[in-house]
Parts: C-alpha cells; structure tokens; sequence
C-alpha cells in the first residue's frame, strides 16, 4: 500500500479514495473534469472536501507522495481543467 499524501480514509461522498479522486469546495462536490496536459489522461471526481480546498482549488490524491510529485513536475503546480457533463 501507498502514503496516499497521508490520507486513505473514506472521502466526504462516503467513497474510498481511488485513483482519479479530489478533493474540492463542496460546491463541486460530485463534478467530474479533465486536467489539460496530464499525462494520464484521466477523468477526475470531485469526492471529497477540505479545510485548505477553496474556490476553484483542486487537490489530487496519488498513491504515494512521489507519485503525485512526479506528476507535478510533468503537469506544473497550476493547470487547466476541463470541466465535463
């Protein structure tokens, strides 16, 4: 098993964090969307919330920590979503 960035848990929609899975302002809880430029080319869920998410904010959850630092060395810090139906 990963780190997961600290945090395994069950995420505020009553899911198990998996692959794909965000946190963000409760307002887009449930909102799905894409990341311009991630490699992965992943569709990605608004299933959790959070005390430092806010606004447009999206927080990424990875496996472990390296994995998600390497991601972001590829995706950059700020990125582009694309918002999906």
């Amino acid at each position: 098993p990963g780190d997961g960035g600290n945090f395994c848990g069950v995420m505020r929609d009553g899911s198990v964090v998996y692959p794909g899975a965000a946190a963000c302002a409760y307002k887009y809880l449930g909102q799905q969307f894409r990341i311009v430029g991630d490699p992965t080319g992943r569709i990605y869920r608004c299933a959790d919330t959070g005390s430092a998410v806010h606004g447009v904010h999206r927080d990424i959850w990875f496996m472990t920590s390296d994995d998600g630092w390497d991601w972001q060395l590829v995706v950059g810090q700020v990125a582009t979503i694309e918002i999906l139906p």
